[in-house]
């Protein structure tokens, strides 16, 4: 009797402990779950913040680059909670995310090498068009610029909207002799036909492949 009452005491007690380690398994799993769904549409975020900033920084809407840099900074850390061991061994694994996960992070830092082209190629960009801007403004008031007007006027409106009659004027009146006081007006427009058409094929290209598709 003694034993049989033992046995179903050990019994209850087993049951008791398998029930609460599979609630409190399954507790975790889900904390862990939302935290990964968390992650994604943080990535998600992410993705879209700096997708409007790369636009608003081609379009000189924004003063400098914080902002890319902060959405650069926030992919890295979504990458690293992401491959957090814990997270890892809960959510992911249970998921079959762990793949995922690593490629997200693989596409990340793909995202921020051409953003770091973006950066240094928008850069040389925007110097050229600054000097051009000026050239152009200055050329009103002096009668003796007045001649590098259709080509100053030409060139901003290529980079306000590219298309192929600005393209094909601008071409044309490079081909005029360049003087010594023409070489580095000449070599700022040609530093905008060439960077202007390389900076929207970055954006485009890191718009058109977001990282958090790889979740």
């Amino acid at each position: 009797m003694r034993t049989n009452v033992l046995l179903t005491t050990v019994g209850m007690v087993g049951v008791m402990a398998l029930s609460y380690f599979y609630f409190h398994g399954q507790s975790r799993f889900a904390v862990h779950h939302q935290k990964m769904l968390s992650l994604i549409s943080a990535a998600k975020e992410t993705d879209a913040a700096l997708d409007a900033n790369l636009l608003k920084s081609r379009d000189f809407l924004l003063l400098n680059y914080d902002p890319i840099v902060r959405n650069e900074v926030e992919m890295r850390g979504i990458c690293a909670a992401l491959k957090g061991a814990e997270l890892r061994a809960t959510a992911l694994s249970a998921e079959g995310l762990a793949k995922k996960a690593d490629d997200y992070c693989l596409a990340v830092e793909a995202s921020i090498q051409s953003v770091e082209q973006f950066k240094s190629k928008n850069s040389i960009l925007r110097n050229s068009l600054f000097y051009v801007q000026g050239l152009a403004s200055e050329s009103r008031r002096e009668r003796k610029l007045a001649r590098l007007q259709p080509l100053l006027e030409a060139t901003i409106s290529y980079y306000l909207l590219p298309n192929d009659d600005d393209r094909a004027q601008i071409t044309d009146l490079l081909a005029a002799p360049a003087g010594p006081d023409l070489e580095m007006t000449y070599r700022h427009v040609r530093t905008i036909l060439a960077e202007k058409a390389e900076v929207n094929e970055l954006v485009k290209t890191i718009m058109d492949s977001p990282a958090q598709r790889r979740l």
